[in-house]
């Protein structure tokens, strides 16, 4: 019974082992068919990222872009920490209506980006 017992877990752990080498060979297959496509891309997507950092560059300059001050910080913040719930109840239902409204628009267009990233209207494509 002993010797059952331990050709049974000796043949086990071989076929855990031929197992194992496969999905390792498996995942190197894989790996390897990755980088190759990725390294057939790498002359675009420098030069695209090279493009994007200079006319991000421009913009930047053009348009006199900087990040906030301090004093910046501190007057949003205190914003934020003023608003509550009373500034809620003084909404008029005009604005109500405004901020439904636009709500409903972000979410449709939230909702007709997601079925154009899925190519389908319902679900995902197998």
């Amino acid at each position: 019974m002993v010797l059952v017992f331990a050709r049974t877990s000796r043949f086990t752990l071989t076929a855990q082992n031929k197992f194992r080498a496969l999905y390792v060979r498996h995942a190197t297959n894989s790996a390897t068919k990755t980088l190759s496509k990725l390294a057939e891309y790498r002359k675009p997507i420098i030069y695209n990222a090279l493009v994007i950092k200079e006319l991000a560059k421009e913009v930047y300059i053009k348009e006199g872009l900087r990040p906030p001050t301090m004093s910046e910080f501190s007057q949003v913040w205190s914003n934020l920490q003023s608003f509550g719930l009373k500034d809620l109840k003084e909404i008029s239902l005009r604005d109500a209506a405004r901020i439904v409204i636009r709500s409903v628009e972000v979410f449709g267009f939230f909702a007709i980006g997601e079925m154009i990233g899925r190519r389908s209207l319902i679900g995902y494509k197998d």
